[in-house]
């Protein structure tokens, strides 16, 4: 199924989309791309487990989900974005300057926990992708595909890891805390869009206990948790589990930076194939598609297949958030983005939080990644399982939303 043809965004969509697209890249870029490279050094120098070592992460990612319901519900009440978006930058660069001075693995995951987290909620995904939908309606695909390609997480592990060759693991936060700096002055540039007060598609009342008694709700949140935790348990772990193969760290970063290239193309892949088959559909086939490529990490194997998989992996965790984005929109209205946004944070958080450092806990105590793996693939099944209820609604709403768009031109001409 087509979508229907829309008309063009209001005068500066793009240009904010722009900001969101530069602002999304700095947050998710920045943490999770460092991090990848970085898990080793971490337990090396700070003697501690894979497990440990693994877990700052997945601590930002908990503070991420438990704060993004309150910054949603904040954004609703229209406290503009950009001054959420200063404060997060700000509280990041202070929070990576902090990591360049402990010497404590205590220290350092609480930083992740009550710092990173926090301020990747203020300036990461939420924020970002809320302001693209208050300049983009009920149509966000493309430029949602486009916001989050994935440019940073190309970067910066190759820049994290030859700045940890060079200078070591506090240079390596040392550099990100500057690099946040350097992104402070764009924010100041970001406007809401015209959509940020509009009515929603479905009356979802005062606030945020209509959205959680709503089935489709529930059903996104087991399948987007999984789906989500999945690719950050990929990332953290993908250099351990390609050295552990026999290949070169070199080789492992390499495969870093080709997957964050590939998600220059899946991410406005997907956002384009949501808008033409719907959110739901886009994510089925990016779950299934995932699950294949944890197939090819069952057993050792050349880097060529290694590079297959990395581009696949690329494309489809950078496409999840756009059509994830989509169906928000479709399902519940442009005007509730933020709070159905924030509300999913925290609901997918066991998935989110969990799957990391299971994966590493199950290493610990198998001595191989064949298990998280193979624990992974049936997972994205399920997840693919639970989305095919949730087709039909998302068919309705698109129906709906394509006859009054008809309406209203039909108006306008007379």
């Amino acid at each position: 199924m087509t979508g229907p043809p829309q008309s063009l965004p209001p005068p500066g969509a793009w240009r904010m989309a722009a900001l969101a697209f530069l602002m999304q890249n700095s947050a998710t870029g920045l943490t999770f791309g460092s991090f990848g490279a970085i898990v080793l050094a971490i337990e090396a120098q700070f003697r501690t487990t894979r497990t440990l070592a693994s877990l700052g992460v997945s601590l930002a990612v908990v503070s991420l989900s438990l704060l993004a319901p309150f910054l949603g519900t904040v954004l609703v009440r229209r406290v503009p974005i950009r001054r959420v978006m200063i404060a997060g930058i700000a509280l990041g660069a202070g929070g990576y300057a902090s990591l360049a001075l402990v010497d404590d693995i205590r220290a350092a995951l609480a930083i992740y926990l009550l710092i990173i987290g926090p301020s990747l909620v203020m300036f990461g995904a939420l924020p970002s992708n809320t302001l693209v939908s208050s300049w983009f309606g009920d149509r966000p695909g493309r430029a949602l595909g486009l916001v989050n390609m994935p440019l940073f997480i190309t970067l910066v592990p190759l820049a994290s890891t030859a700045i940890l060759a060079a200078h070591g693991l506090s240079a390596v936060f040392a550099c990100v805390a500057v690099a946040h700096l350097a992104v402070l002055p764009f924010a100041f540039a970001v406007r809401d869009g015209p959509y940020a007060g509009a009515s929603a598609g479905k009356d979802l009342g005062a606030g945020s206990g209509a959205i959680l008694v709503r089935g489709e709700f529930w059903l996104l949140a087991i399948a987007g948790g999984i789906i989500v935790g999945a690719g950050i348990m990929k990332i953290s772990h993908l250099v351990a589990i390609v050295t552990g193969q026999g290949h070169s760290a070199e080789t492992a970063t390499l495969l870093l930076a080709i997957s964050g290239g590939a998600g220059m193309l899946g991410s406005p892949l997907f956002g384009w194939l949501a808008d033409r088959i719907g959110g739901v559909g886009a994510l089925i086939a990016n779950a299934l598609l995932q699950s294949a490529t944890f197939f090819i990490l069952l057993a050792p194997v050349g880097v060529p297949a290694l590079v297959i998989d990395a581009v696949l992996i690329g494309a489809c965790g950078a496409g999840v958030s756009a059509t994830q984005g989509v169906i928000f929109s479709h399902l519940f209205g442009p005007a509730n983005f933020a709070r159905v946004f924030g509300l999913m944070s925290i609901a997918t958080l066991p998935f989110l939080f969990g799957m990391t450092p299971l994966a590493g806990l199950l290493y610990d105590r198998s001595g191989s990644y064949a298990l998280p793996v193979a624990l992974t693939i049936g997972l994205l099944f399920v997840a693919a399982l639970v989305l095919l209820p949730l087709l039909a609604a998302e068919r309705r709403t698109r129906r709906s939303a394509a006859f009054t768009r008809r309406t209203t031109a039909a108006f306008s001409k007379e």
